[in-house]
């Protein structure tokens, strides 16, 4: 059903004729030209769709799954443009008609997604078993492994992976070249590990890998004027919050409510990061601990803060002074990152861009308190540098706020 891109582009177009009669249903009287700048709010709304569909059906990249998250956020981002557009040039618009068609339109692209997603889990990967093929068996997915070269002509299946970093024999090279001919893909072994786990492999990773700092430094420009605004958004919300849980904390257990620890951050440079105190004085007398389930050293009132992460808040002023950013890898202490400097390699990378309040290592594994998960966590982290960019921020900021729904153990 879902086999070729032509395919999917029928479905999305075909729902929309129903969208737009279901969202103007009630909301206009038959003639909509009647309304001020109702017909162009219909064709904005028709036209913003048209060009997410068109974005998700030519989208590279066949074998990415996972993606639900982001094309959430891509939808939310195209139909809120859209409303800031009719709003700029004064059109009229219908809460109800935006309220209506956004949500069935959303449901619509995610359901065809969802039966893509289980499609691409469906089909069967060809795997030539060369270089670090065994990685693969850790994913849930139906792999035909090839012994040789030959077997390539056997069956059929639509993706071929390949361990490129591997020198490959000529009856390789030769059958892979034959193989190209079909209509098919071909994914090196490291590329899709890190789009369908999220991740980069350490394991696979090499210098040519290494993020682009011009790339990086270019959209930190951007993220940084949006890190201002959201930053001064948040703390008018936040700053009475914030400051009658001072003096709760400083009732409930003697020493300040607020307190500053030093972290790494943007290029290595030490910072003071700002925490409501959650545990009770002197805690690390006898040197700082990674955090832990059930952890004797936490307040009452600081597991409360912890499970719904409301101890963070404060790291808003992080933003605001440049000392952070609301996505990034999270700051460590500077004696974990001098330890894990000299143990894991490439860990210094994370420190190219600021650290985060949230990022994608952080919604993916929660707190890690061990060198392995610290591993994994880096793996996560240099996949978020890798791609940083604004959809990729949106969605993990979506996902953070739906993982705010879910209290930490603590």
């Amino acid at each position: 059903m879902f086999a070729s891109r032509k395919t999917v582009l029928c479905l999305y177009f075909l729902a929309l004729p129903f969208i737009l009669v279901i969202a103007l249903y009630g909301r206009y009287d038959a003639s909509i030209s009647v309304i001020p700048g109702a017909r162009a709010m219909v064709f904005a709304f028709s036209a913003s769709y048209v060009l997410m569909v068109l974005y998700l059906s030519f989208r590279g990249r066949r074998f990415e799954i996972n993606q639900l998250n982001r094309i959430f956020a891509i939808a939310v981002l195209v139909f809120s443009a859209t409303i800031w557009g009719l709003a700029i040039f004064r059109f009229h618009f219908s809460l109800g008609f935006v309220t209506i068609f956004s949500l069935m339109s959303v449901a619509w692209i995610l359901f065809i997604e969802i039966q893509k997603e289980r499609s691409a889990r469906a089909e069967t990967f060809a795997v030539a078993k060369l270089g670090h093929w065994k990685l693969l068996q850790d994913t849930h997915l139906n792999f035909s492994y090839l012994e040789k070269p030959e077997q390539l002509h056997e069956g059929s299946h639509s993706v071929l992976i390949i361990d490129y970093r591997e020198t490959l024999e000529n009856d390789w090279l030769k059958a892979v070249s034959q193989y190209a001919l079909r209509d098919t893909t071909i994914v090196d072994l490291a590329e899709f590990l890190e789009f369908t786990n999220g991740r980069v492999s350490l394991l696979e990773f090499k210098d040519d890998q290494m993020p682009q700092t011009d790339a990086i430094n270019l959209y930190g420009l951007v993220k940084r004027a949006l890190d201002i605004v959201m930053s001064i958004l948040a703390l008018m919300f936040a700053a009475l919050p914030i400051a009658c849980l001072i003096v709760s904390i400083r009732i409930g257990s003697p020493g300040p409510g607020l307190y500053r620890q030093e972290r790494i951050g943007k290029n290595g440079k030490p910072f003071s990061l700002y925490k409501l105190r959650t545990m009770f004085q002197n805690a690390e007398a006898a040197g700082p601990k990674f955090a832990a389930d059930e952890d004797p050293r936490v307040t009452r009132i600081g597991k409360f803060l912890r499970q719904y992460r409301i101890d963070e808040w404060p790291q808003f002023v992080n933003v605001l002074v440049g000392q952070m950013s609301m996505v990034g890898p999270r700051p460590e202490r500077p004696n974990w990152v001098s330890s894990f400097n000299e143990e894991i390699p490439y860990y210094d990378i994370r420190h190219l861009v600021r650290p985060g309040i949230t990022g994608w290592a952080q919604i993916r594994l929660g707190y890690v308190a061990d060198k392995e998960k610290t591993l994994k966590k880096l793996e996560y982290d240099l996949f978020y540098i890798k791609h940083m960019g604004p959809l990729f921020d949106l969605t993990i900021i979506f996902r953070t706020i739906l993982f705010l729904f879910r209290p930490r153990k603590v």
